[in-house]
C-alpha cells in the first residue's frame, strides 16, 4: 500500500499536537508523587488505599490501551487522540475537585483511559506520517518527551504542592491540553483506513476481563494480600479463564481487538516479546534504586530522587541518538544489539560494587550507562512493530508495543518486589534480628523494626543514638563506670545494627539486579533472532 502523502503544514502540525499530548499524558505519570503525601493528608486517605493514587491509572491504562489502538484504526487517529485529551483534561478537572479518596481514586481511573488513547495514538501518527526509513529519526523526538516530563514532573509537583496546593498539579495540564487540541482539531488529518467499521465489543469485554483481574493482583500481592490468599488466586484464575476465551475469540473475530496472527510474523512476535522483557527489566530500576539509596547509602528522598536523573538523560540520549543511527545504517539491530549489551553490562557493574558503603556519586555513574542502553530499546522495538503491521493496523501494532512494555513493566516490579521480600526476609530472620541485643530492644525505633512490614525495613540510626544518649543522661545517678562502659556498648550495637540493616538491602538489591540481568540477557537473545528489514536510505518525502 503506497504511504499517503501530506503537506508539511500538515506534518508538523500533527507531530506539534502529538508530542504535546504525550508530554500531557507522560508528565502526569511523575508530577503525582510528589505530590502524594500531602494529597494523602489533606484527604485522608486510609493506608490500604494509598496506591490506588498510580494503581488506578495504571490498570484502566494498560487494559485498554489494545482498544484505544483498534478504534483509532477504525475511526481515525485524530478522532481517538482528541477524545483521550478531552477525558483525559476532564478527569484531571475531577481530580483537582475531588473531596475523598474514592472521588480521586475514581477520577484518576477516568484519567487512565484517556492517557491510553493520547498514548497509543501520538505513537501511531508516526507510522501514519513518515516511511519507515524516516521513522526512527522523529521517534526519537517522543523519547525525549518521556525523558523531559520524567526529570522535570517531580519538581513541578514538587513546587506546585508547596506553593499553591496538590490541586494545580492535575490543574495546570489543562492549557497544555487546549494547545494540543488546537493543532490536533485544525490540522492534524484525520488518519483513518478504509474498510468495514465493526467494533468486537466482546473482545473487548474479555480482554478486559483478563487484563483488569492480573494488574490487580499483581499490584497487590504480595503487598495487601499473599500470593496464595484467596483474593489474589481468584484474580489469578478469572484473568487466566478470560484470557483462554479472548485469544479463541479473537482467532475467529472478523475484526479482532488484537490480531493474533500477527503475532506469526517473526518480525512482529519476537519484537513484542523482547519489547515485554526489556519492559520488565526497565522499571525495576526506577522502583528500587531510590529505595535502595535512601534505606542504604543514608541519603535523603530528594537526592535519592536526584540519582535517577542521568538514568533519565542517559535515556533522552539513547532515544535520540538511535534513532538518527538507524536512519543512517538503515537497520535496527546494529543499533540494538550493542545497545542491549551496554545494558547488561551496566547491569552487572552496578551488582558487582553494590555495597552500603558506596557514595552516591558511585551509583550514579553505574546507572548512567542503564539509561544509555535502555534508550533506543523502547522506541526502536515499537517501530519494528509497526513496520512489520499492514498500514491498518499501525494503531493495533503502537497499542500492542505499549500493551507489551507496560505489561511486562507491571510484571516486572512484582516479580523482583516479591523476589527482594524472599531475601528481605532471609536476611532479617537470620542475620539482623537475631544479632540484636536485648539492650536495644526497649528503644521505640528498634521495636518499630522488629514488628515492621519485611518488606522496607528502616532505622533512623540518629534518632535511635540520640535515644541512648537521652537515656543514659536521664539516669538518677552519676554516670558509673558500669554505666559508661554500657553506653559504649549500646551504642556500638546500634551502629552495627544499622550497618546490618543496610547490608541486608544491598542483599536484596543485590538479587533484584540479578533477576534483571537475567531478563536483560533474554531479551539480547530474543533481539539477536529477530529477522533485520533492511530500510532504503532516507529519503524525502513529497508534500501533497
Amino acid at each position: 500500500m503506497p504511504q499517503p502523502q501530506f503537506t508539511k503544514a500538515e506534518r508538523n502540525a500533527t507531530l506539534i499536537g502529538a508530542l504535546l499530548a504525550l508530554f500531557l499524558a507522560a508528565l502526569n505519570q511523575t508530577i503525582v508523587t510528589t505530590a502524594t503525601p500531602e494529597i494523602v493528608r489533606e484527604l485522608a486517605f486510609p493506608t490500604s488505599w494509598i496506591t490506588w493514587i498510580a494503581t488506578a491509572y495504571l490498570v484502566t491504562s494498560t487494559a485498554t490501551l489494545p482498544i484505544w489502538g483498534k478504534l483509532s484504526d477504525l475511526y481515525g487517529r485524530r478522532n481517538s487522540i482528541t477524545t483521550g485529551i478531552l477525558l483525559f483534561s476532564i478527569a484531571g478537572l475531577f481530580c483537582a475537585l475531588a473531596q475523598s479518596p474514592l472521588q480521586l481514586v475514581l477520577a484518576r481511573a477516568l484519567q487512565g483511559l484517556g492517557g491510553a488513547a493520547i498514548m497509543t495514538n501520538a505513537l501511531a501518527v508516526i507510522g501514519d506520517l513518515f516511511t519507515p526509513e524516516e521513522r526512527p529519526r522523529y521517534q526519537g523526538l517522543f523519547g525525549a518527551v518521556f525523558g523531559l516530563s520524567s526529570v522535570i514532573g517531580p519538581g513541578i509537583g514538587g513546587l506546585l504542592t508547596d506553593l499553591v496546593g496538590w490541586h494545580w498539579i492535575f490543574l495546570v495540564n489543562l492549557p497544555i491540553a487546549a494547545i494540543a487540541l488546537t493543532f490536533v482539531l485544525t490540522r492534524m488529518p484525520v488518519l483513518r483506513h478504509d474498510g468495514p467499521r465493526t467494533v468486537d465489543y466482546s473482545g473487548a469485554l474479555l480482554l478486559l476481563l483478563a487484563v483488569i483481574p492480573l494488574l490487580l493482583a499483581l499490584s497487590l500481592a504480595p503487598s495487601r494480600f499473599a500470593w496464595s490468599a484467596p483474593q489474589t488466586l481468584g484474580m489469578l484464575a478469572l484473568s487466566f479463564g478470560a484470557a483462554l476465551a479472548f485469544g479463541w475469540h479473537q482467532w475467529r473475530a472478523a475484526e479482532p481487538i488484537i490480531e493474533l496472527r500477527l503475532f506469526l510474523d517473526a518480525r512482529y512476535g519476537l519484537s513484542a516479546l523482547a519489547s515485554f522483557l526489556v519492559g520488565a527489566a526497565f522499571l525495576g530500576s526506577l522502583v528500587f534504586i531510590p529505595l535502595y539509596m535512601v534505606n542504604a547509602l543514608g541519603v535523603s528522598a530528594t537526592a535519592s530522587g536526584a540519582t535517577l536523573i542521568p538514568l533519565t538523560l542517559g535515556i533522552v540520549f539513547g532515544n535520540i541518538v538511535s534513532g538518527q543511527l538507524v536512519s543512517r545504517i538503515g537497520a535496527y539491530k546494529p543499533v540494538l544489539i550493542p545497545s542491549l549489551l551496554l545494558l547488561l553490562t551496566g547491569v552487572v557493574w552496578l551488582t558487582l560494587t553494590l555495597s552500603p558503603d558506596q557514595s552516591q556519586l558511585a551509583v550514579t555513574t553505574r546507572v548512567v550507562l542503564l539509561g544509555i542502553g535502555l534508550g533506543p530499546s523502547m522506541p526502536l522495538f515499537t517501530q519494528m512493530m509497526i513496520n512489520a503491521a499492514p498500514a491498518d493496523k499501525i494503531g493495533m501494532a503502537s497499542s500492542a508495543a505499549n500493551f507489551t512494555r507496560q505489561f511486562g513493566s507491571t510484571l516486572g516490579v512484582a516479580v523482583m518486589g516479591t523476589l527482594f521480600a524472599a531475601v528481605m526476609q532471609a536476611q532479617l530472620s537470620h542475620q539482623v534480628l537475631p544479632a540484636i541485643p536485648e539492650s536495644l530492644t526497649e528503644y521505640d525505633a528498634v521495636a518499630e523494626l522488629t514488628g515492621a512490614d519485611v518488606q522496607q525495613p528502616h532505622l533512623e540510626l540518629a534518632a535511635l543514638q540520640a535515644d541512648i544518649e537521652a537515656h543514659y543522661q536521664a539516669l538518677s545517678h552519676p554516670l558509673t563506670v558500669t554505666d559508661e562502659d554500657e553506653r559504649r556498648a549500646t551504642l556500638a550495637a546500634a551502629e552495627t545494627l544499622d550497618r546490618d540493616l543496610r547490608g541486608a538491602w544491598s542483599s536484596g538489591m543485590s538479587a533484584i539486579l540479578w533477576a534483571e540481568a537475567l531478563v536483560v540477557l533474554l531479551g539480547l537473545i530474543v533481539t539477536c533472532f529477530i529477522p533485520e528489514t533492511r530500510l532504503l536510505p532516507t529519503r524525502s518525502t513529497a508534500s501533497a
